[in-house]
């Protein structure tokens, strides 16, 4: 399978807003999401050199949409599936992750250690925040 096309991603970034949308009203205190529209607008940078008008639009809402990103760090081992890009591609992709968000100005937490250590990191995040 090839790379997602601008307007595929345009369309994906749209419904992760409607459904993270939907089930805020269910959300209890907080709301997890995997992927806000930084992260296609990456992936279509990754892609194509660019982003889709749609894509660059809710990515730029982010900042004030969400309170603060959690970014996974890269020292668990990388699952070499099909469907990803390898480990050496992992870490620009990363880098270019954090350097996103510092030029949005999106508060991040970088995840470090284990799985029970970053969950610890969270909780301990999530009890130090002014709800």
């Amino acid at each position: 399978m090839g790379p997602w096309l601008g307007g595929q991603l345009a369309e994906i970034a749209v419904e992760h807003r409607e459904r993270e949308d939907e089930i805020l009203l269910d959300a209890n205190r907080y709301l997890f999401i995997d992927t806000d529209a930084t992260t296609t607008y990456q992936f279509s940078y990754d892609y194509h050199a660019e982003a889709h008008p749609i894509v660059s639009a809710l990515a730029d809402q982010c900042r004030d949409r969400y309170q603060l990103c959690f970014v996974c760090d890269t020292d668990i081992p990388y699952d070499d599936t099909w469907d990803r890009s390898g480990e050496l591609h992992r870490e620009d992709f990363q880098a270019r992750i954090k350097s996103d968000l510092v030029r949005r100005e999106i508060s991040y937490l970088s995840l470090s250690g284990t799985l029970p250590c970053r969950m610890n990191q969270v909780i301990e995040t999530l009890k130090g925040l002014d709800m």
